[in-house]
């Protein structure tokens, strides 16, 4: 996650937040090219609001990661977001990834398509 140039800090728990503005997450993501195309990203930006993204390609290579933005608002304190990204693909199979557990080493981590955990709230 970045604001302008500046990397944000990734914790455990998710990247901190300490200002309003508009936020930049970068992720790759690989999908089987028999399951193309990448039908949809859902990203939950751990303020409550969250986006679908459509007519995205999949991005396997590091250097061109799909860069999101999102504008947070009300940020008086530093907080810290926990952001869900779920990707599908065109064969209903999908990827969930959390800042919390093994997909937390975006921006960028590849996102396969498989099994999405139960707990991801991006629907």
């Amino acid at each position: 996650m970045y604001k302008g140039d500046t990397e944000l800090t990734d914790t455990e728990n998710g990247f901190v937040i300490n200002e309003e503005g508009s936020y930049d997450l970068k992720f790759n993501s690989i999908i089987d090219p028999e399951q193309l195309p990448l039908y949809n990203i859902k990203i939950a930006w751990g303020d409550g609001e969250n986006s679908v993204i459509t007519d995205q390609d999949h991005r396997p290579e590091e250097d061109f990661p799909h860069v999101i933005s999102h504008n947070y608002v009300n940020i008086e304190d530093e907080k810290t977001m926990e952001i869900k990204i779920r990707i599908n693909d065109n064969w209903g199979y999908n990827k969930c990834c959390m800042s919390d557990d093994n997909c937390s080493n975006f921006p960028p981590s590849y996102v396969d398509t498989g099994d999405c955990p139960a707990q991801c709230p991006c629907d």
